[in-house]
């Protein structure tokens, strides 16, 4: 979405339905068992859409200046995402009637005790210092280690409003509106992930059954492209069998567990926590794991490379709060930078889906794997993009968009610079990427990516996985250069 080198637009990417998948699983099982259905199969299907088409996805980046043809599309995105104003976490607490401009805030060390430093919230989300210091403005970890806090101290237990809550309180309090205002959404689940018994057909599905490779009259999922005799796929959500099918939380690749069980893995329940399905996707999530809330020092002094992401796992709420602080700056970036997306499914919004890792059943619908990369400069995120890794195969970068402000200023070049460095140290082979016609020039030329053909290889090669892509968008993608693992 961002263009510094070569253009003056920002170069956009985003998601959509994926084909690719579904098309790599038909051909492979036509070949060899079901050619004759598979194409009576497709031409019902081509029939069904021709009648009915189905709603799309298309991308359309936010103008800065109000582009009179997209007024219709573009009145969708809230008015809270002011353009000219930073998205730091005072100011995302305040366009939510949390914390009000102008107030007061104190560092203590308690609850009760005396305030070592106030200041007063600026209308743009920072702190100005009222202690003689010449009114500086500070961010929130700027004014607590000019109060004198220590860096292993969370920031925001130590700073109090006016009328005594903490600013940790204030996000729990931003943290629980958004839960009830989203209390449709499935919450992130902490265990892995198996397949359940679907319970209504919408749409077709494989020729062949999934689990013995046999035609005949068929159960098929609603949830993916594969079917199943009755009787093959049959567990209670709460029962888990030798034709359980369990994925990696990691690659998100399906597993049968009486296979994983052939092989040696004793896997007698299902797993409370992640499940993985082989030491490199295990290397590669605690590697992602450890670097989540860690900001990265980058080759331009004052910003920050970063990664985070929904939490999975029990914690505690302030913890959790803050976290989700961090995810409400992002989301506001990408609104920032796209008209807001609706997803014909599920009629929500696919950022919001995205950021806050949404799962479904659906797998094309199921956003659990992503995490969030972004520059942080003085407390506030400029450049955000939306990431998930599909263990050393391939990753992709559906969204990525940098805020007008800092526009033309290598923000996105900074950005793909240290995600590459990552992908090469967790040794990523390639990322990929969907493009808009007109940044696709910015994309190859000043990026390095390559457009991938559509009836070649390329595509093969990563259709197993549910790559994210939009209506009208070229996918592209980039070769990694592995590195040496860092040292630890």
């Amino acid at each position: 979405m961002e263009a510094d080198a070569g253009s003056d637009e920002e170069c956009s990417t985003a998601a959509g339905p994926p084909c690719a998948p579904r098309t790599k699983k038909r051909r492979r099982v036509s070949a060899l068992y079901a050619g004759d259905a598979l194409k009576k199969s497709t031409a019902t299907k081509k029939k069904k859409a021709s009648a009915s088409p189905a709603a799309s996805r298309v991308l359309l980046p936010r103008p800065k200046d109000g582009d009179k043809t997209q007024v219709a599309a573009a009145a969708l995105v809230p008015s809270s995402c002011q353009p000219s104003r930073p998205r730091t976490i005072l100011a995302v607490l305040m366009e939510k009637n949390i914390v009000r401009p102008t107030a007061k805030l104190s560092y203590r060390r308690t609850t009760r005790g005396p305030a070592v430093k106030q200041g007063t919230v600026t209308g743009d989300g920072y702190i100005r210092c009222l202690c003689g210091c010449g009114g500086r403005a500070f961010t929130v970890a700027e004014f607590a280690a000019h109060a004198g806090g220590k860096a292993t101290e969370r920031a925001s237990a130590q700073l109090f409003v006016g009328d005594r809550r903490s600013l940790s309180q204030c996000l729990v309090q931003l943290m629980r509106a958004d839960v009830r205002k989203n209390r449709s959404s499935p919450t992130p689940s902490p265990g892995a992930r198996v397949k359940r018994k679907c319970t209504t057909e919408q749409g077709d599905g494989d020729c062949v059954c999934s689990v013995c490779a046999d035609g005949g009259e068929m159960l098929l999922c609603d949830c993916c492209p594969s079917v199943f005799h009755h009787g093959e796929f049959e567990p209670a959500p709460d029962e888990f069998t030798d034709k359980t099918v369990i994925y990696c939380d990691q690659c998100e690749r399906e597993y049968h567990v009486n296979c994983i069980r052939s092989k040696g893995d004793q896997l007698e329940c299902c797993p409370e926590g992640p499940w993985l399905c082989s030491q490199k996707c295990s290397n590669i999530f605690q590697r992602l794991q450890g670097l989540v809330g860690r900001s990265i020092p980058t080759s331009v002094e004052g910003l920050s490379f970063t990664l985070f992401r929904s939490s999975k796992l029990p914690e505690e709420e302030a913890m959790a709060a803050e976290e989700h602080g961090k995810l409400r700056m992002a989301f506001d970036v990408l609104h920032e930078c796209f008209v807001t997306l609706i997803e014909p499914q599920t009629q929500s919004d696919l950022s919001h889906d995205i950021v806050f890792n949404r799962e479904s059943w659906l797998r094309r619908l199921n956003f659990r794997g992503f995490y969030v990369v972004g520059i942080e400069k003085d407390g506030e995120l400029i450049t955000v993009g939306t990431l998930r890794v599909y263990g050393d195969k391939v990753a992709e970068l559906p969204l990525v968009g940098t805020r007008f402000a800092h526009r033309r200023q290598g923000m996105c070049h900074l950005l793909m610079n240290n995600l590459e460095k990552l992908l090469g140290e967790l040794g990523v082979e390639r990322l990929v990427l969907p493009a808009v016609p007109e940044l696709l020039q910015t994309w190859t030329e000043s990026f390095g990516f390559q457009a991938m053909s559509q009836s070649g290889s390329d595509k093969l090669e990563i259709a197993e996985h549910t790559i994210l892509c939009f209506q009208g968008t070229t996918m592209c993608h980039k070769f990694i250069n592995k590195a040496a693992a860092p040292q630890r």
